[in-house]
């Protein structure tokens, strides 16, 4: 034996049985699947399973100058699944970024803080801040 070598332990230097590889799923599209095109999110609320999310399009402003959102689908999904959704947004947008640089917000769009509230009773709604007027 060299010096400073040391005999393996159990277990050590063995691969042992791994998990198997999670499966990627193969995906079917339902008959009444739908596509739909959205410029605009706002979440709707949450509760302590759910996540409720609205999806629209900016149709431009009233004659107020307020913007018009056409809302066209709202998913609820579980919150596990919520979580998931943000990891792959980010890696997404992350990458995106990185072959292109960075995302700007669009100067027409108002974008709003979303500070979700949670109740004793675990059910939230989102409160919307305005925008600080730029000095």
């Amino acid at each position: 034996m060299q010096s400073g070598a040391r005999d393996l332990q159990p277990g050590e230097g063995v691969k042992s049985p791994s998990q198997p590889e999670p499966r990627i799923p193969r995906f079917v599209e339902a008959k009444n699947f739908i596509s739909v095109y959205a410029n605009h999110a706002f979440f709707v609320g949450t509760t302590r399973w759910d996540m409720r999310i609205a999806f629209g399009e900016v149709q431009g402003t009233d004659e107020n100058g307020q913007m018009v959102v056409e809302n066209r689908v709202s998913v609820t999904m579980p919150v596990e699944c919520a979580k998931i959704l943000l990891l792959g947004i980010q890696a997404n947008l992350q990458e995106y970024e990185r072959a292109t640089g960075n995302i700007l917000n669009l100067p027409d769009i108002e974008m709003r803080a979303i500070k979700p509230i949670f109740g004793e009773s675990g059910v939230s709604k989102p409160e919307t801040q305005e925008p600080e007027e730029k000095k």
